[in-house]
C-alpha cells in the first residue's frame, strides 16, 4: 500500500473537481497558480481530501479562495501534519482528527454552507 492509496478519491477525479468547481470560479490570470495551490492543499489532506476540496470549492465560488486556502494550510500544520493518512479515517478519531473535523464544520458555517448530503459536491 502506498500513500496514494489513502486518498478518498482518485487523482483524476481530484483534478477534474479542481478544474470544474475551483478553477472555473477564478480570474483567468490566476488560474494556474490556484490550480497548483489547490492540488498541493488536497495532497496535504490525504484521508480528508474530500473535505478540503469541498471547502476550497465553496470558497472559490464565494470569492474567498485565498482566505480558506490559508486556513486549510495552517490547520494541516496544526493538527493533521503529524497524523499518517491511513489513521485520518479511523474511528474513533484521535483528538487531532476531531479538531480537524470541527475546523471543517467551522469553515462550512463561515461560508454559509450546510454540511449535508444535499449540499455536498463530493
Amino acid at each position: 500500500m502506498t500513500l496514494d492509496d489513502h486518498f478518498e478519491i482518485s487523482e483524476s477525479d481530484r483534478i477534474d473537481f479542481i478544474e470544474e468547481y475551483i478553477v472555473a470560479h477564478i480570474l483567468p490570470e490566476t488560474k494556474d497558480q490556484i490550480r497548483e495551490r489547490a492540488k498541493i492543499i488536497t495532497n496535504l489532506y490525504q484521508g480528508k481530501d474530500i473535505a478540503a476540496l469541498s471547502i476550497l470549492s465553496y470558497a472559490a465560488e464565494k470569492g474567498r479562495f485565498d482566505e480558506f486556502a490559508e486556513k486549510l494550510e495552517a490547520q494541516c500544520k496544526e493538527n493533521l501534519g503529524f497524523i499518517h493518512p491511513q489513521h485520518r479515517k479511523h474511528s474513533p478519531p484521535s483528538p487531532a482528527i476531531f479538531r480537524a473535523e470541527m475546523f471543517f464544520l467551522g469553515c462550512y458555517k463561515e461560508l454559509d454552507v450546510a454540511p449535508s448530503s444535499d449540499s455536498a459536491r463530493l
